[in-house]
């Protein structure tokens, strides 16, 4: 039996749909992320202790922000994927994306883990559009869209 690619589209957005629902982001996520930073600044290996949260398939995207005492925090880099993927290798993965090779940003030091925020969006309730057009895009800036 075939399908169209419209009917696998479908079927694709339905099983995400059922398995995202389930997903929220955790403060053990965001300890995998910093785990991940650490290690590699430092020539370590990752702790497993952080994986202790359900390996669900998702699309999404790490971002570390720099705290301030007398502003807003500043973004320092943010990079993810639409694509769905498993948790534990994901988040490791895009730790070190987003911390060290976000082209926007020089990459971050050992000096700067101590004003460091890690955030950790995990994207759902994904829909089809009808004309390539549907969405706006805000200009990306530096600092975020603006």
């Amino acid at each position: 039996m075939g399908a169209s690619a419209r009917g696998l589209s479908n079927m694709l957005v339905e099983d995400l749909k059922d398995e995202s629902e389930l997903c929220l982001a955790t403060r053990e996520m965001c300890y995998l992320c910093f785990d991940a930073l650490i290690a590699h600044l430092q020539g370590d290996a990752v702790s497993e202790y952080h994986v202790k949260f359900p390996n669900h398939f998702c699309p999404l995207f790490v971002c570390w922000e720099m705290l301030s005492k007398k502003n807003s925090p500043k973004l320092r880099g943010c990079i993810g994927s639409l694509t769905p993927r498993y948790l534990h290798d994901a988040l490791e993965e895009y730790a070190l994306h987003s911390s060290l090779r976000d082209t926007r940003f020089e990459p971050i030091q050992n000096s700067e883990l101590p004003l460091l925020m890690c955030k950790v969006s995990l994207l759902h309730s994904t829909e089809l559009s009808r004309h390539c057009f549907d969405c706006l895009m805000l200009p990306c800036r530096k600092d975020g869209p603006k």
